[in-house]
């Protein structure tokens, strides 16, 4: 049921022992852009779509010290790598590098000078890495059944003879021209030319596919 005041998400909220130091981080390292005036304890960064407010808190407990629980975001970005160059040029606290994840993601963690920690990902899939560094060359896979074209050897014979039983197990009777009339149809199909037409399509493919490798 729809809801008549539904809530959304604003932005992550984190303390800070020193705001203008975070600050800098932020806008100078990650690139973000400060929203607030200065002077009155807060400060908005945004970048894209993504809100921080840090508070100036000097007694809080460090970030550092909390262990796990120093994680506080989890963002996505169309290219991860070009990402982490940037945050690597600008001097980002930089604590593991990108890498594919068994979840699917390709992920790099980054931390801010007091010790949070930012989790930035993308799709295995759309990433430039994988389509650059991990794309999968095609391949061709001979079943073990009789039906299977082997490009290796004697393709073009297999390729006849797999048309050839196609036909034979369909109702059809030869005629004295030797064309191969079809029961309730109206078109008629010439074997040798029906042949032919397969052949010269596994062999276009069979082109495509060595200019390729």
């Amino acid at each position: 049921m729809p809801q008549s005041n539904p809530l959304r998400p604003f932005a992550f909220v984190l303390a800070v022992p020193d705001l203008e130091r975070s600050t800098a981080y932020f806008r100078d390292t990650l690139g973000f852009k400060a929203e607030w005036p200065a002077g009155n304890g807060w400060q908005l960064l945004a970048r894209g779509s993504v809100r921080i407010m840090i508070g100036h808190c000097p007694d809080a407990v460090l970030p550092s010290a909390t262990g796990d629980h120093s994680y506080f975001g989890y963002l996505h970005v169309d290219d991860v790598d070009a990402l982490h160059e940037e945050f690597v040029q600008r001097g980002a606290l930089i604590l593991q590098p990108p890498a594919d994840k068994p979840h699917g993601m390709r992920e790099f963690l980054v931390a801010t000078p007091d010790g949070h920690r930012l989790v930035i990902e993308a799709n295995c899939l759309g990433s430039q890495h994988q389509r650059v560094h991990h794309r999968r060359q095609p391949t061709i896979h001979a079943r073990p059944d009789k039906r299977s074209i082997s490009l290796r050897s004697s393709w073009r014979e297999q390729v006849v003879e797999i048309v050839r039983r196609h036909l034979s197990k369909r109702p059809v009777q030869p005629n004295r021209s030797g064309l191969i009339a079809q029961p309730f149809t109206k078109p008629k199909i010439v074997l040798g030319n029906h042949i032919q037409i397969v052949v010269g399509l596994v062999e276009d493919a069979h082109a495509q596919f060595r200019q390729r490798s």
